[in-house]
């Protein structure tokens, strides 16, 4: 088994075995992982123009996630003080 690398679509940890990721279907050529462990975070090759679109809607997606996450918390605390 090789050194795992991260889905650079939804950012998880995986192995370099896997031809697609898992988790999000991204995928993996050996262009797309990035180590781990990687300090700088950035892709050892360039995958062209479509780079900067990926991220951004990689960024919007955690967003929207992260917006529901939030949102469920507070209906979660305001039923937890309703029920005291």
């Amino acid at each position: 088994m090789r050194v795992p690398g991260i889905c650079i679509d939804c950012g998880r940890t995986i192995s370099r075995d896997f031809i697609y990721c898992p988790w999000c279907g991204c995928s993996q050529l050996e262009k797309d992982l990035v180590p781990v462990g990687a300090s700088s975070g950035k892709k050892t090759v360039s995958s062209g123009e479509g780079e900067p679109a990926r991220k951004k809607t990689r960024l919007s997606r955690i967003n929207s996630m992260l917006d529901d996450l939030e949102r469920d918390m507070t209906i979660f605390m305001m039923r937890r003080e309703r029920n005291r």
